[in-house]
């Protein structure tokens, strides 16, 4: 089921959906995505039938595994084209009674205590333009968690990224061909804003024609995200450098705080 909710601008949807057709970034068949929905399931420490709420759902395939696993999934993001797209996975799968699709950000919706646990994967909330952004989603997912309920926040390591860029005389890219599409990504990944932000350049070459995205992502140092988290009532209980189990570190490739509301 798909709902629209009051339009903010915690998150941009333009890059919401360069993301979402960026599928490289987060595409996962259906057992990884199991596997992934088990991490998550245990992290959370989530019950069959409890409800959990995920930021930035793209096409969907994480919040439909938690969806297979007998939760309830509420999925936010600010693209209409991306929520379509889920929608009819979603229906085609048999999973729309289990999965509820809102448009909407998360400084244009008010959930209040809904949840037995939330995600926001996949650096969704490094599209965020400064820290007041990022201060204002923080409070709403903590307001709509339950009391002592937990959160997972997923963001790309700094340190990780620029030891790559560096290594790489600053800049790194990739080709790779879509068989299924029938279609060639080309990436092309650097920093800006004296290393506080990457840039992600995106040519997908297809039968139809020839599409060009950029996203820009910011990087949120771990001190910086502790910080702003227990600002907003959210005790960080660890720091993973990724799933499963990825022990932090510098070159670990990502930064995953587990909170959980005070």
């Amino acid at each position: 089921m798909s709902e629209d909710a009051r339009e903010g601008s915690t998150l941009a949807e333009g890059r919401s959906e360069a993301a979402g057709n960026g599928a490289l970034w987060w595409r996962a068949d259906k057992e990884q995505a199991d596997r992934q929905a088990a991490w998550v399931r245990e992290l959370l420490r989530l019950k069959e039938g409890q409800r959990v709420l995920e930021v930035g759902c793209g096409p969907g395939s994480l919040a439909f595994a938690l969806a297979r696993a007998g939760l309830e999934v509420t999925c936010l993001d600010p693209s209409s084209a991306v929520l379509e797209g889920a929608e009819a996975a979603a229906r085609e799968a048999g999973l729309d009674d289990r999965v509820r699709l809102v448009r909407g950000t998360l400084g244009g919706v008010s959930f209040e205590g809904e949840f037995d646990g939330a995600l926001a994967m996949r650096d969704c909330l490094g599209v965020l333009e400064d820290e007041l952004q990022l201060v204002v989603a923080l409070q709403s997912l903590a307001r709509a968690l339950k009391e002592k309920a937990r959160l997972i926040i997923e963001c790309t390591n700094p340190s990780f990224v620029r030891e790559r860029l560096r290594a790489n005389d600053g800049v790194l890219s990739s080709e790779a061909w879509d068989e299924e599409a029938s279609r060639r990504i080309r990436r092309r990944v650097g920093l800006e804003d004296g290393g506080r932000r990457l840039v992600v350049h995106t040519v997908l070459e297809a039968p139809e024609g020839t599409k060009e995205t950029e996203m820009s992502l910011r990087l949120i140092e771990p001190g910086e995200m502790v910080r702003l988290l227990q600002a907003a009532g959210l005790e960080v209980l660890r720091i993973l450098g990724g799933l499963p189990e990825v022990e932090y570190t510098r070159g670990a490739p990502k930064m995953v705080m587990v909170c959980r509301r005070r």
